[in-house]
């Protein structure tokens, strides 16, 4: 992505963002955004852009590269969606199995069993 494009969308999301000028608690969101902007992590602020509803103008270039990007990433994870698959139905579904393909796919133990109780899956005992 443009530095300029880079920096009007910064721009754009500081002035709607900036704790000083908010009069809110957007420090965090204005953090995140800073954050972006500094490792230039176009794909973030565009999110941020568009969650907002702000009109952002890019290149077609831009457009482009940011497509491709996206495109790899989509097919790095249905890669390893579908080696997981396998794994899984050849494995003995172990524990070790389970906490070694949830280090893979980076999944909390904790976050997980949380969603599993949230699903109703896990009774908890009270």
């Amino acid at each position: 992505m443009k530095k300029e494009e880079l920096k009007k969308m910064h721009r754009q999301l500081a002035r709607i963002t900036h704790p000083d000028l908010t009069q809110e608690d957007t420090e965090e969101e204005f953090k995140k955004i800073q954050q972006a902007y500094d490792e230039g992590d176009g794909p973030t602020l565009l999110k941020e852009s568009i969650k907002r509803q702000l009109n952002v103008e890019i290149s077609d270039q831009t457009f482009n590269s940011m497509k491709e990007s996206l495109d790899s990433r989509r097919r790095g994870i249905i890669t390893k969606q579908n080696t997981l698959q396998w794994m899984w139905c050849q494995s003995d579904k172990s524990y070790k199995t389970r906490k070694k393909m949830h280090e893979i796919m980076g999944i909390s133990r904790k976050e997980f069993n949380l969603w599993l109780r949230n699903r109703g899956k896990i009774k908890t005992s009270k």
